[in-house]
Formats: C-alpha cells, structure tokens, sequence
C-alpha cells in the first residue's frame, strides 16, 4: 500500500519521470504537440500510473511539491527536445498550487534559463479545480496566459458548470474528457453533447482535444464533428523521453479527411449570410437620414478575417487543390464585395426596394457557395467511408489521401 511517506521519498530519489502523449491533428494526421504525463518508476523497473498515488498526494498536502518537481523535469526534458513537433507541450498542475507566486515564478525562471518559448507550453487545470479558486490563483494563471503560454480546461464535459467558467477564465483550449469519449458512440444525446461542446469551441475561437481516442469508429465521428486535435491509445500510448524522441513513424491515423471543418464552414457562411440579409433588411426600413444606418452591426466584411476566411487559409487550405475549392473561394469573395456594397447603400440611405437587386445577388451567390461545399462534404465522407477502394484515375492528394481530382 501507498503512503504518503513513499510518495516524499520517490520525489526525494527522483523516481517520478514524465512520459509524453503525441497530439494529433484531424484535419493533417501530423503530430501538433503533445501531453506530459507524470509516472513512478521505482527501483524494481515498474511503472506506476498516477491513479495509484496523485489522489493520495493531493489529500495528503503535497500536491504544491509534486507539481514544482514536474515543472523542474519538464524543463530538464524541454532543453533536450528543442523547438519540435511535439510543442506545445501541456502538463498538468492543480490549480491551487498557484495561490502564491512560487509555481509561476519558476515556470518564468525555467522558460528564461532554457529559452522555451511560452508558446510551447499549455497548462491543463480541471474544471473542477478551477471552480473553488480564489482570486490570487487565477491573478497569477493570467499573468502566465499574458505572457503568451496556452491555458487548457481538461476533463471538460464531467458535469460541472463548464460554460460558466470558461467564460471567466481565459482558457485557450478545452479537452474533451475521455469518458464522455467513449460513451459518445451509445446514444444520441452523448453524441450531440460532444458536436455541442466542439461547435461551442468552434464559435469561441478556442481549441479542442479529444482525449482517450481509441478506435477508428470514435476518430472517424470526430472528424464528422469537426474534431480539430485528438490523443489516444489508437495512435500512441505516452512514451519515455528517448522513446518519444526515437519514434520517427507513430500509427496512421485512420484514412479520413477533415469532412467536419467543412460543415463547420457551412455552418460559417449560414450564419454571415443571415447577418448579413438581416442588417439589411433592419436598416432599410429606417428613415435615410436616420443615424441608425452608421451603426456596424453587420457581419465581418474582410474576407480573409471572418471565420470561413480563415477556414480557406488554414485548414481547408488541405483541399486547396480540388477545382470545388476554387470555385467556392471566388463565391465567398464575390459575397464580401456584395455584402461591402450593401453596406455603403445603407449609409447613402437606401431602401428596400433600391437593394433588392443586390439582395438576390447574395443570396445566388450564397447557394453558388453552399453547393461547392456541400460538395467538398459529400466527397470527405466518400474518402473516410471508401477508403480502402484504389483511387480513381486523376485523383489528388489531400491530406496525404487520395482524392477525386473533380469533385463538382
């Protein structure tokens, strides 16, 4: 049996050794950081997994000293690893230890004396813990968050009250928890709090993981989802160190391709659309010398900074090959210009009847976009679900994936 006592004597030897997580991108099958996982590795060569002893070590008041000794190794690891495709390294610290400065100030000391970049370092804070801490605590998590390292909400979906604290903290990222994981594919209402929690992410312009992926089935309905990063067992357990440096090829993720970001699009562009048509239509009603027509209550107009502008240039630049890609980009443009014009006929004081031309003109250029990406989605389910089929003649990589070249 565990004592306290053994705990302070294994951080004394230095028995605790951190293990590391790869992170996966759904929408490249590429590493894109990863989670330090903190272990007990006694003399006799077993690994003991921290469900056997962090309990203990938090009721037993030592929690403040194990999260300084994994702060210590992590550093002590991230000089050996350097700039690398396993960053942004997250690890994991109870909240409470930041009651006072000593935790922060040695994460800005170990940053300074290794030249770790800020954002290469994610710390993971449960929800739970979040709930119960006091005004310093959170005082000294901003102070880390302002000096540029990620803040991650882990174990998100337990039961607390997630939206409420998410909207108090300045989280970067929220990880699904890998209960809820494994019990999304058992019913519908499962199902719907994970497309939920990542839309919600989606619409907070934050990230998410999902973690405890362990079959194909649950990575492919998290690509249906709009899943952006997953770990698992079904791509890699944690590593050592030199396992994790030494490993060059990890398991291939499932073929798939990131058919949920485009439905993420879709949902993107509806909702500009619907912004759009109803700054217009409140503001032609209103009197053409009435000041309401300065006001800016209309949808982003820069087509590049808008939510599906920016789909265009990261994630869905994997598709930038397919012709439907291009012809979907030129509509989006063609609708920012529109919508631009809009604009300016309301501040010259137009009415209905003088836009309605132009309003028809959206909303043909809006189906002409919507159909180009109905037919990119069309197209990433055929690959995920015709994978093992060869490729047709012409047919493009996306993603490292065969695609067919025309996709209209």
């Amino acid at each position: 049996m565990i004592t306290a006592q053994d705990i302070e004597a294994g951080l004394g030897a230095r028995q605790f050794q951190l293990y590391y997580q790869p992170k996966f991108s759904m929408a490249h099958g590429e590493v894109c950081g990863s989670e330090a996982l903190v272990r007990w590795c006694p003399p006799d060569g077993s690994v003991i997994e921290p469900g056997a002893f962090l309990p203990l070590t938090h009721s037993a008041g030592l929690s403040p000293r194990m999260s300084a000794y994994i702060v210590a190794r992590l550093f002590e690891d991230m000089a050996v690893l350097g700039p690398t495709r396993f960053a942004p390294v997250s690890f994991n610290t109870v909240a409470t230890d930041f009651e006072d400065d000593a935790l922060s100030g040695q994460i800005f000391a170990g940053m300074a004396a290794t030249g770790t970049a800020p954002a290469s370092l994610e710390i993971e804070i449960t929800e739970h813990h979040a709930l119960s801490c006091s005004p310093r605590v959170l005082a000294n998590i901003r102070r880390l968050r302002e000096a540029g390292l990620g803040l991650v909400m882990d174990d998100y979906g337990l039961g607390y009250s997630s939206v409420d604290t998410l909207s108090k903290w300045p989280f970067t990222s929220i990880k699904l928890d890998q209960g809820l994981v494994q019990r999304m594919l058992n019913s519908d209402k499962n199902a719907g709090i994970v497309r939920s929690a990542i839309r919600m992410a989606h619409e907070l312009d934050i990230g998410l993981v999902a973690e405890g992926v362990e079959t194909a089935a649950q990575y492919h309905f998290l690509v249906e989802a709009g899943c952006m990063k997953m770990q698992g067992y079904l791509i890699s357990r944690p590593l050592a160190l030199a396992a994790l440096i030494a490993h060059e090829r990890f398991a291939p993720c499932p073929v798939s391709m990131a058919v949920g970001l485009v439905q993420m699009a879709i949902v993107d562009h509806i909702q500009w659309r619907r912004k759009m048509v109803a700054y217009t239509l409140r503001h032609a009603g209103e009197p053409a010398d009435s000041p309401q027509r300065a006001a800016t209550d209309f949808p982003t107009l820069n087509c590049d900074k808008c939510q599906i502008g920016r789909w265009y240039r990261n994630e869905g630049a994997t598709l930038a090959g397919s012709p439907t890609f291009a012809l979907s980009e030129r509509a989006h443009r063609r609708l920012h210009a529109i919508g631009a014009e809009l604009v300016e006929r309301m501040g010259q004081g137009a009415d209905l009847e003088q836009v309605r031309p132009m309003l028809g003109s959206l909303q043909q250029t809006s189906l002409e976009l919507l159909g180009s990406l109905l037919s990119l989605e069309d197209h990433g389910l055929a690959t995920i679900y015709a994978s093992g089929k060869p490729a047709p003649e012409g047919a493009a990589r996306v993603c490292g994936l065969e695609m067919p070249a025309a996709v209209m």
